[in-house]
C-alpha cells in the first residue's frame, strides 16, 4: 500500500455524530524493535555479562540510543502517516510542522518553568542542596550569551582590497583577481558566520538586527560595493556603499521604530585612512567639501535628518586604537545634517596603529582617544593596547551608555546618552 493507493484503506464505521470509528490497531513492530532496544541496554548495564561483547556498540556506530531514534520516526510515521493518505502530501506536511512547533515551544516552557522552580527554591531556601549549581544552570542565571555580531571588512580577503582589484604585482598570490578571492572568501565569511541569507542577493551582508522597542543595529557594507581606492576626490562622487544598499538602509532606519539606531559600519567617518601614498581606503580625504566616497556619507546623514530620524549613534573599528568622537554642522564644511556621536574601538587582538589625521568635512571632534605614542605602531597584544567598547541601555530610561575598555576590563571613557524625543 501506498499514501497515494486509497482503494486498499478500508472504510471506518459511522458512529451516531457522524464520526468516523478511531480504533486502531497496535503495531507489534514498534513493541519488537523497543524490546530489542530495552534488552541491549539491560545486557550493557549488567556488570560482568558476557553478552556484552556481542551489543551492536561492539560492532558498528549504532546502540540501544539508535533504536529508539528510529522507533522515534516510526512512530511518527504511524501517527501521521495517515493525515498524508486523507488529506495529501501539503496538508499532511502542515500537519507536521504545526506538531513540531508544539513540541518546540513545549520543551522551551519546560525548560523555563523548570528553571525558575529552581531559582525559586535556591533563592527562599528550605533545601541544603543548590539545584541551580548541580544542574550546571549557573551561565544561564548569571552570563546569558550574547550573539555574535559579524562585521565584513578587508581583512576576510586582503588588505585594503576593493571589488575590480588586480594582484598582478603581489608575487605572494597565484589567485590575482579579487573578484574571484573575496567570492571564495565570502563563501567561507558565511559558513563561520551564517547570517540570514537573502534570496535577491545570496552572501549579502548588509542587515538589519532588532532588539525588541529600544535598539535597531543597522549593519552596512562599506567593501563590497565600492570603486578602486584613489585619491577618493571625484567631484562627482565615487561608488561607496551602492545604490541598493543606499535605498535599504533609508528605508529600514525610517520604518524604524526603535529608540536608538545604530548603524554599525565597517570604516570610521572622519579619520583618514591611507592605502599607499596617495590613494585613500575610506571616505575621508582631507579637508574640505564633500567629494568622492563621501558624497554616499553625505547623502545618509542628510537623509537622516530631512527624515527626522531620532537617536543614530554610529559604532566602528578598522583603525586599530580607541576614540570617541561628536561630529557637528558647527564645525562642518558640508553641515545638512544633525550632530551625532560615534565610537571607534579595536582591535581585540592585533597590532596597535594610531593615531590618523581627521578630515573636517563632517567636523569630527575628538573627546577621547587612546593610541600607542608618536613614532610608535604594530605595537603588539602583549603591551596591552587592545580595545572594545560596551553600550548597555536602560529599560526604563532608554538611556544608552557607552564605555571604551581596554583588555583588562578596565573603563578608559563613558558617557551616558538621553534619548530625544518629537
Amino acid at each position: 500500500m501506498t499514501f497515494a493507493d486509497t482503494t486498499t484503506i478500508p472504510s471506518r464505521p459511522v458512529t451516531a455524530l457522524g464520526e468516523q470509528s478511531r480504533t486502531r490497531v497496535r503495531d507489534l513492530r514498534l513493541d519488537f524493535f523497543r524490546g530489542i532496544a530495552m534488552f541491549i541496554i539491560l545486557i550493557s548495564h549488567t556488570p560482568g555479562n558476557f553478552l556484552s561483547s556481542w551489543i551492536p556498540a561492539r560492532w558498528g556506530f549504532s546502540d540501544a540510543t539508535e533504536i529508539f531514534v528510529f522507533c522515534s520516526g516510526m512512530a511518527s510515521a504511524i501517527a501521521f502517516g495517515g493525515a498524508f493518505d486523507r488529506m495529501g502530501w501539503r496538508l499532511g506536511t502542515a500537519r507536521v510542522t504545526f506538531r513540531v512547533w508544539q513540541v518546540y515551544w513545549a520543551h522551551i516552557g519546560l525548560f523555563v518553568a523548570t528553571a525558575a522552580m529552581l531559582a525559586a527554591i535556591d533563592y527562599y531556601g528550605g533545601f541544603d542542596k543548590n539545584y541551580i549549581g548541580s544542574l550546571n544552570l549557573w551561565k544561564f542565571f548569571d552570563d546569558p550569551a550574547v550573539p555574535m555580531i559579524a562585521q565584513w571588512d578587508d581583512h576576510e580577503v586582503t588588505n585594503n582590497w576593493y571589488p575590480n582589484e588586480v594582484l598582478a604585482s603581489d608575487d605572494r598570490y597565484t589567485v590575482k583577481s579579487m573578484q574571484l578571492l573575496s567570492a571564495r572568501a565570502a563563501h567561507v565569511f558565511h559558513e563561520m558566520m551564517p547570517t540570514r541569507q537573502n534570496l535577491a542577493e545570496p552572501m549579502r551582508v548588509y542587515r538589519k538586527v532588532s532588539y525588541g522597542p529600544l535598539l535597531d543595529i543597522f549593519l552596512i557594507d562599506m567593501r563590497t560595493y565600492r570603486g578602486d581606492n584613489t585619491a577618493n576626490t571625484e567631484a562627482e562622487g565615487t561608488p561607496f556603499l551602492g545604490a541598493e544598499q543606499l535605498a535599504w538602509l533609508k528605508r529600514e532606519m525610517v520604518n524604524s521604530t526603535a529608540t536608538w539606531k545604530v548603524i554599525a559600519a565597517d570604516m570610521p567617518i572622519g579619520m583618514m585612512v591611507r592605502d599607499g601614498e596617495t590613494a585613500m581606503e575610506n571616505g575621508a580625504n582631507g579637508d574640505g567639501p564633500v567629494l568622492g566616497r563621501e558624497k554616499d556619507v553625505a547623502a545618509v546623514l542628510s537623509f537622516i535628518k530631512s527624515a527626522q530620524i531620532l537617536n543614530t549613534v554610529w559604532l566602528t573599528a578598522d583603525v586599530h586604537y580607541t576614540a570617541a568622537h561628536h561630529y557637528s554642522p558647527d564645525r562642518a564644511v558640508f553641515q545638512d545634517f544633525d550632530p551625532f556621536w560615534e565610537f571607534v574601538s579595536g582591535p581585540l587582538h592585533a597590532g596597535t596603529f594610531g593615531p590618523s589625521d581627521y578630515d573636517n568635512t563632517f567636523g569630527p571632534e575628538v573627546r577621547f582617544a587612546k593610541h600607542p605614542e608618536p613614532g610608535q605602531a604594530n605595537l603588539p597584544p602583549s603591551d596591552g593596547m587592545q580595545f572594545f567598547g560596551k553600550v548597555d541601555i536602560a529599560a526604563d530610561t532608554g538611556v544608552m551608555t557607552v564605555r571604551l575598555m581596554d583588555s583588562a576590563d578596565v573603563e578608559l571613557w563613558s558617557i551616558d546618552l538621553d534619548p530625544q524625543t518629537v
